[in-house]
């Protein structure tokens, strides 16, 4: 009996059943590839019991697969007790070249968590979607604490599109030291408001993947605090980072990405901040890897009236299309505007650029 089938059992005053699940690394079936040790395919966790009421409860824990247990109340109340570490979640399906992560069996069915406590003897490497619910509000805890445990290294979408409408806790990612994904992390928190913590990223010399971190999220307001990607020396993606945040205000801090010099992507990352000024600091991607992308990265910046003189960009610079550009043709495809470049010796230097009354780059 598949869990889907279980459940829909269940659903009809089914008794409770106990299906065997997996402890990680096992093979999928069906032509799905053997996964590695630890990994679990989410249709394949073991659901230790699923009550008359609507609770279901899952055994997630790795080695042991009982030492950690998640249960789903019909109140969408999320509980995971236990000690120990935690499955990572996989999924596979035809035309997909390798398994990919996948979010956790809670996710499931109609019944959506709303709230989530886990006990801090609960430790996780892979925190990905955990609560990604348009019915969380309040933010979740590890043993009463708004904290991360230290073992998360990959938390992707891990609040993507939830409600939650608190400041994001100064401490929520104080110990995870070796944090290496936090792309989506925060996408479409359409309520989540400023500002963003100081040092909230700094000092993240493992992470590399920021992509859509905060994108669409409109309430979050204040400025970009001063540091706030300080040391991350091994960051290579931050396209789309701040996309349509349309309440961070002020301008954009000169050494925001000066220790970043593994970023390769910076594609739509302000890209509809309407409410960012400048002038676009003159170093601000000097310091970024060869070829880096900047594509819209300052798409829609309507606020955005100009660009630091000497502004540069980094050697063998790669896609600059629409950079600054704010004008959409009658078909609604983006219109490129060039951006008229000079060269001191092999290094390429954007003249100084202002915005024209149509939000068209121009050269000063």
């Amino acid at each position: 009996m598949s869990r889907r089938d279980f459940l829909a059992a269940t659903a009809l005053g089914a008794g409770m059943v106990a299906l065997a699940g997996c402890s990680g690394g096992q093979g999928g079936g069906s032509g799905r590839p053997q996964l590695a040790d630890g990994e679990c395919y989410s249709d394949q966790v073991e659901l230790v019991d699923a009550d008359e009421d609507g609770a279901v409860t899952w055994a997630i824990g790795y080695p042991n697969s009982h030492d950690v247990i998640a249960t789903r109340y019909v109140d969408g109340r999320l509980t995971v007790e236990g000690s120990g570490g935690v499955l990572r979640f996989m999924h596979f399906e035809s035309g997909m070249t390798s398994p990919t992560e996948d979010f956790p069996p809670w996710w499931e069915g109609s019944q959506k968590v709303a709230s989530a406590e886990v006990r801090q003897s609960v430790y996780p490497a892979c925190a990905f979607g955990w609560f990604s619910s348009e019915a969380i509000s309040d933010w979740p805890t590890w043993g009463g604490l708004t904290a991360l445990p230290s073992s998360v290294t990959k938390a992707r979408a891990l609040f993507s599109g939830s409600s939650l409408a608190e400041p994001i806790p100064v401490d929520l990612l104080s110990g995870c030291a070796s944090l290496e994904d936090l792309s989506c992390a925060f996408k479409e928190c359409r309520s989540l408001t400023g500002p963003i913590p100081e040092g909230l990223l700094s000092g993240r010399s493992s992470l590399r993947d920021l992509s859509e971190v905060f994108s669409w999220c409109t309430s979050l307001a204040g400025p970009i605090p001063e540091g706030l990607l300080s040391g991350c020396s091994s960051l290579e993606d931050l396209s789309g980072a701040f996309e349509v945040c349309t309440s961070l205000a002020g301008p954009i801090p000169g050494d925001l990405l000066s220790g970043c010099p593994s970023l390769g992507d910076l594609s739509y990352a302000f890209a509809g901040c309407t409410s960012l000024t400048g002038p676009v600091p003159a170093d601000l991607v000097s310091g970024c890897a060869e070829g880096v992308d900047l594509r819209r990265m300052f798409y829609g910046c309507t606020g955005i009236r100009e660009v630091a003189a000497g502004f540069s960009l980094p050697q063998g610079v790669g896609d600059t299309e629409g950079m600054f550009s704010d004008s959409k043709n009658g078909d609604g495809s983006f219109e490129h505007d060039p951006i008229p470049t000079v060269y001191e010796g092999d290094d390429p230097v954007v003249e100084a650029l202002l915005f024209d009354g149509t939000n068209r780059v121009r050269s000063s």
